[in-house]
């Protein structure tokens, strides 16, 4: 039996996933017949976080991401032909990272973070919903430093919720 292996290095372990042959993972650049299996991740991974509200139609958000895709800003992971996860990455900044809810916690979200550092080798910023603890433990984990905390009356999310900025800074132990 034929296995393909991935590794993925960060601060303090090493990740291997394992994939039965003719299951190859990637990240590649998405193309514009990507746009609503992306927006399905979007909204499925967000209807797991119930503090947030939904401020868009499903029309919008296909719209929003069909000109990202465009611009060529949204990588995607895929296990063979299948997305399994996306991120927004530009100039040093990670404005989305999600993963379709039965793909995560399988080491697609760690493996597209190390894509993101090796494209962003000056370093990366985020944002993310104080009340998002399972991506504050998941940055933490990979290196992310709190730089600043915003209440509700400092927000400028369009959700108006309370947020975190975190940066994560390259040495010689997390690259």
């Amino acid at each position: 039996m034929w296995f393909n292996l991935a590794f993925s290095a960060s601060v303090s372990k090493i990740f291997c996933i394992i994939m039965i042959v003719g299951d190859t993972e990637q990240i590649v650049i998405s193309t514009p017949q990507d746009a609503h299996r992306v927006a399905e991740i979007f909204y499925s991974a967000r209807a797991e976080m119930r503090y947030l509200p939904r401020i868009h139609s499903s029309e919008e958000t296909y719209q929003f991401f069909s000109k990202l895709i465009h611009d060529g800003n949204i990588p995607v992971c895929k296990v063979g032909d299948e997305i399994v996860g996306f991120m927004e990455l530009e100039n040093g900044w990670l404005h989305h990272l999600y993963i379709a809810p039965q793909f995560q916690n399988k080491g697609f979200g760690t493996m597209m973070l190390d894509y993101a550092k090796r494209k962003s080798p000056q370093g990366i910023k985020l944002w993310v919903f104080e009340d998002n603890k399972n991506a504050i433990r998941f940055y933490e984990r990979e290196g992310f430093i709190l730089v600043k905390k915003r209440n509700i009356d400092e927000t400028t999310n369009e959700e108006n919720l309370p947020d975190r900025l975190y940066e994560w800074r390259p040495n010689d132990k997390n690259i």
